[in-house]
C-alpha cells in the first residue's frame, strides 16, 4: 500500500513557526471490543504558548480517515492529557492528567457526557507509569513516587559512577513504586518497595498479577530487573535481570497463557541487536524464538516531530485474543512489525512499505498501528493481521491528523540511493529532492544520532522545512547505523571519525556524481553523533559552506562527564580515560575539537543547556576555540532543555527558535 501523498503542483512555503502547527499522535488504545479507539493527541497553545495535549475517542470502523473534528474529546482543551486505558467493560477510560503541578489518576465515561473525576488525590503525582485498568476487574495499577521531591537547592554527594540520566536527572530523584485502586477502596495501596524506577508494566490476563521492567539503583552502575507482583499479596518475584547497564532498557510482555515474551538484554545504544526469548510464568526455561527476524527488533529510525520519544520506546504488544504478539523492526530504512507467534517461535512480517510502523494495541486479529513517512508525521492506521501469512497485512488509515494543518510537508520527492565506500562497503541513502527543482540543487548533508540508529522513512520537521527552503537533503546511513548488518554496526567501535566519515563521503560524491547535488552549494546537520560527524567533515576539509551542529558530541574527553560517560567513552573508542598519555592521545586523535584550528566552515552550534547526554561544556569549548582561529561561528543555547529539547514536547519556542536559527544560517552562507 502507498502512504505517500500526492506532491503539490510546487513546493509550498513553510515558515519556521510552521512547527506549531503539528499535531503529534502521543498514544492510543482499542476497546476490549476493538469498535473504539481512544488516542491522546498533542498539539500547541498559542496564548501562552505551551504544548499541550487532549485525549479522543473515535470509532474504528468509518471508512474514511477521520480528523480530530471527527472524534469526541474527552479531557479539557489547554490541558495535558495522555496514557489513556479502558476498563474491561469499555465503558470508561483512566488517563493521565496533568494538574497544574503534577500529573493525577484521572477517568472519564466513554461518550464524554461528564467531566472527567479524579481516581486519586496522590501528594507527589504519578509516576510513569500508569493508571492502568485490569483487564478483568475494576482495579487499576500505577506508580507513584514515595517520598516528597528533593530541594534542588540541596548539596548533593554522589557515590555511584552513573548517578544522572539525561532527560530524568538525578536517579535518586525518580523512585517510585507500584501501587494498585481496588475496588472501592477509598486510597490507593502500595505493592512494592524496591526503591527503583520502573519503566514498563503490565496486568496478566487474569488480573492478578502484574509484570514490570525496574531500574535498580544499589550499585555503581544501575540494572535493569523484570519482575512479578501478585497483587492481593504484595508479594514480588525476581524473573530476569540484565546487570550490564547500557541505557535502554528491555521489555516484556504476558502471552495469554501466562508464558512471558521478553527480550534479552537491549545492547542497541552501544550497536548491538536485541533477541527474544519465552519463559515460564516464573521467568524460567528462556527458549529463543523469533530468530529468522530480518531486521533488528527495536531500532531505530531518528526522526524529528514530537511524538518521536513515545513512540521509540521499547514495547511488545500482545493480542489477548489470539496470542500473537507484535514488535517494531527496522529494516535498512523502513519501520516493519513483525508477527511473533510464540508456541513454533515462528515470526512473520505483518505490516510492511516505505513507511515507520510501531504497533500500539491489538485485539481480535486488529492491530493498531502509529504510520509515519517521510512526509507525514505519524498517524492511525488498523491492520487486519488475522492469522500468520508471508504477505503483509491490509491496513486502512484511521486518522489524517495534520491534513489541513500541515499540508507543505509533501514539498519533495525522495530518490533512493545506493553508494559504494572506498573499501568496497555498501551503503544506503535517500535525496529529498525540492519540487519543482530540477538539475543540481543546493543540498544539506544531514547525519542522525546515536551513532546506533538510522535514517529511513520516518518523518522529521527539520527535512521538511528545509525542502521547503529549496535545499535538497542528503540522507545516509554510515557504518554504525542499526537496521543492516551486526557487523556494519560494529564496525565503527574505535573507528569514530574514520569509516563513517569515509561512508557519508561516498555518498555525498554519488549524489553530485548523479547530478543532485550542487557541489559549490553544500552545507552539513547533524544532530549528537551527527554533530561529532559533522564537526569532523568541517575540520578535515573545506567543500562546506555552512554547518549546524546539535548537541554535538565533540570531544571524548568531555563526553566522560556525560550522564554515561563511564559507558560512553570505553564502549565506543575501546579507551579508559585517566590511564595515561597514550590514552590521552587516542582519545585527543578522535575528537574533532582537537582540529578546531584547522575548520574555515561558518558554523553554527546549539546546545541544549540541561544536556547531561552530550554536556554543552564540550560544544561552548569548541565554539570558543573556532572564534580564537578565526572560523566565523555562533553559539544559540535553548535553557531548561535536555538532549532531545528541540524535538520533545515541552517547549515549543525552542524548537521554534531551533527551526529559525537553521533557516537564518543557511541563507546567511549557502543561501538556496
Amino acid at each position: 500500500m502507498d502512504h505517500t501523498p500526492a506532491l503539490p503542483p510546487e513546493t509550498a512555503a513553510l515558515p519556521p513557526d510552521g512547527v506549531l502547527d503539528l499535531t503529534a499522535l502521543l498514544d492510543a488504545r482499542l476497546s476490549p471490543d476493538g469498535r473504539h479507539v481512544a488516542m491522546a493527541v498533542a498539539s500547541v497553545q498559542r496564548d501562552p504558548l505551551a504544548d499541550v495535549a487532549r485525549l479522543w475517542v473515535a470509532p474504528t470502523g468509518a471508512g474514511d480517515a477521520l480528523a480530530l473534528d471527527g472524534a469526541q474529546p474527552l479531557s479539557p482543551e489547554g490541558a495535558f492529557a495522555t496514557s489513556p486505558s479502558w476498563a474491561p467493560d469499555g465503558r470508561t477510560i483512566a488517563f493521565r492528567l496533568h494538574d497544574g503541578t503534577g500529573f493525577q489518576p484521572y477517568r472519564v465515561d466513554r461518550d464524554g457526557a461528564d467531566d472527567p473525576v479524579p481516581l486519586a488525590a496522590l501528594p507527589w503525582g504519578l509516576g510513569s507509569i500508569g493508571p492502568l485498568c485490569a483487564p478483568s476487574s475494576a482495579a487499576i495499577a500505577f506508580s507513584a513516587p514515595v517520598r516528597p521531591p528533593r530541594d534542588p537547592a540541596e548539596p548533593v554527594r554522589v557515590r555511584r559512577t552513573v548517578w544522572r540520566i539525561d532527560g530524568a536527572g538525578l536517579l535518586d530523584d525518580i523512585v517510585q513504586e507500584l501501587f494498585v485502586l481496588d475496588p472501592g477502596a477509598p486510597e490507593p495501596r502500595r505493592l512494592t518497595d524496591h526503591g527503583g524506577h520502573i519503566v514498563s508494566a503490565q496486568w496478566s490476563a487474569d488480573g492478578e498479577r502484574l509484570l514490570y521492567v525496574c531500574l535498580d539503583l544499589d550499585g555503581e552502575l544501575p540494572t535493569w530487573a523484570l519482575r512479578v507482583c501478585t497483587v492481593a499479596s504484595g508479594a514480588v518475584a525476581t524473573l530476569w535481570t540484565s546487570d550490564e547497564f547500557r541505557v535502554y532498557p528491555p521489555a516484556a510482555a504476558w502471552l495469554p497463557d501466562g508464558r512471558i515474551l521478553r527480550t534479552t538484554a537491549n545492547f542497541i545504544g552501544a550497536g548491538e541487536p536485541v533477541g527474544l526469548v519465552v519463559t515460564g510464568p516464573d521467568g524460567t526455561q528462556p527458549r529463543p524464538c523469533a530468530t529468522e527476524v530480518d531486521g533488528w527488533v527495536f531500532g531505530i529510525l531518528q526522526a524529528d516531530h514530537p511524538s518521536f520519544t513515545s513512540l521509540a520506546a521499547p514495547r511488545i504488544v500482545v493480542d489477548p485474543h489470539g496470542g500473537a504478539a507484535y514488535v517494531p523492526v527496522q529494516a535498512g530504512g523502513r519501520g516493519e512489525v513483525w508477527r511473533i507467534d510464540a508456541e513454533p517461535g515462528a515470526a512473520a512480517r505483518a505490516v510492511t512499505g516505505d513507511c515507520a510502523a510501531v504497533p500500539l494495541d491489538a485485539r481480535d486479529g486488529r492491530l493498531l498501528l502509529a504510520v509515519s513517512t517521510m512526509h507525514e508525521p505519524p498517524d492511525l492506521w488498523l491492520a487486519e493481521v488475522g492469522a500468520p501469512s508471508t504477505d503483509a497485512a491490509p491496513r486502512r488509515r484511521l486518522t489524517a491528523l495534520n491534513a489541513d494543518r500541515f499540508p507543505a510537508a509533501a514539498t519533495f520527492a525522495v530518490e533512493h540511493l545506493q553508494a559504494t565506500a572506498p573499501d568496497g562497503t555498501p551503503v544506503e541513502g535517500w535525496f529529498l529532492r525540492p519540487h519543482g527543482r530540477d538539475g543540481s540543487v543546493p543540498t544539506v548533508l544531514s547525519l542522525h544520532g546515536g551513532p546506533a540508529a538510522a535514517w529511513g522513512h520516518a518523518f522529521s520537521y527539520d527535512h521538511c522545512l528545509l525542502a521547503a527552503a529549496g535545499y535538497g537533503v542528503l540522507l545516509c546511513n554510515p557504518r554504525g547505523s542499526t537496521g543492516y548488518d551486526p557487523e556494519f554496526a560494529l564496525a565503527l567501535r574505535e573507528h569514530w571519525g574514520d569509516l563513517e566519515a569515509v561512508d557519508v563521503t561516498a555518498m555525498l560524491d554519488h549524489a553530485i556524481d548523479l547530478g543532485l547535488a550542487d557541489p559549490e552549494r553544500l552545507a552539513v546537520n547533524g544532530l549528537s553523533a551527527g554533530g561529532y560527524l559533522g564537526a569532523w567533515l568541517i575540520t578535515h576539509g573545506d567543500r562546506f559552506k555552512a554547518a549546524m551542529l546539535e548537541n554535538p558530541a565533540i570531544d571524548w574527553f568531555t563526553s566522560t562527564g556525560a550522564d554515561i560517560g563511564a559507558i560512553l567513552v570505553e564502549g565506543w573508542t575501546g579507551v579508559r580515560g585517566g590511564t595515561g598519555l597514550d590514552a590521552a592521545a587516542t582519545l585527543a586523535r578522535s575528537s574533532a575539537s582537537t582540529y578546531a584550528a584547522d575548520c574555515s566552515t561558518p558554523t553554527l552550534l546549539i546546545v541544549h543547556e540541561r544536556d547531561l547526554r552530550t554536556p554543552p561544556n564540550g560544544t561552548e569549548a569548541f565554539y570558543t576555540l573556532l572564534k580564537l582561529h578565526g572560523c566565523e561561528a555562533e553559539l544559540l543555547t535553548l535553557p531548561g532543555t535536555f538532549h532531545n529539547g528541540a524535538i520533545d514536547l515541552g517547549r515549543p519556542g525552542h524548537r521554534v527558535a531551533q527551526n529559525e536559527a537553521l533557516i537564518d544560517w543557511l541563507a546567511r552562507h549557502a543561501p538556496a
